[in-house]
């Protein structure tokens, strides 16, 4: 039977949630919340050599707009979104250790125009929130001396004024604010 990776990563993916909330709390820092315009949230995983990142953004932060794509206009712009998505390069930078990517995935669904009827008979009168998914999956060669990664979300996306951070590896969890002029995760 073929091991699947991301499921070790998914594990402690959960349990990095579990354990930060629980420590968010008991030191009485500030939550991380979802979906609040200018906030994006990322999380790390890092097992042996092993490296998981996920980001979700606010639609509105990455598209300028939160509605389902209606017009050709809109397309383009989600369009022009999934390409500098896709240059993961551009948006993480690796210190002591090379990283190569192996998967990726993007998650635009909440903005495609597909029509449940279902759901919008029951929601045609609230405000939805949409957001945009990414993960992206590593290999890398040392990952046990990877001491940093930099987020450079903040140069594509200028609306984009916090991402809260969480990670994991084998050694230690952590959290961290990270803004334009802080944009460093020391994971060691």
């Amino acid at each position: 039977m073929k091991k699947n990776i991301s499921d070790p990563i998914m594990l402690c993916v959960a349990l990095l949630s579990l354990l930060v909330h629980k420590n968010t709390l008991a030191q009485n820092k500030p939550h991380f919340h979802s979906h609040v315009h200018g906030v994006s949230e990322l999380t790390i995983a890092i097992e042996e050599k092993s490296l998981e990142i996920e980001i979700k953004y606010p639609a509105m932060d990455v598209l300028g707009f939160e509605h389902k794509v209606k017009t050709v206009k809109d397309k383009e712009i989600a369009e022009n979104v999934k390409i500098i998505l896709n240059q993961h390069g551009d948006l993480f930078s690796f210190t002591n250790s090379e990283c190569l990517l192996k998967d990726k995935q993007l998650d635009m669904s909440s903005i495609d125009n597909i029509k449940n009827t279902e759901h919008e008979e029951h929601n045609s009168e609230e405000i939805k929130h949409h957001e945009v998914i990414a993960s992206y999956y590593y290999h890398c060669q040392e990952a046990p001396t990877l001491s940093t990664i930099t987020i450079n979300v903040f140069d594509h996306f200028s609306a984009i004024h916090q991402i809260n951070t969480r990670w994991l590896t084998e050694e230690q969890q952590g959290s961290i604010i990270l803004s334009p002029t802080n944009r460093v995760i020391k994971l060691r």
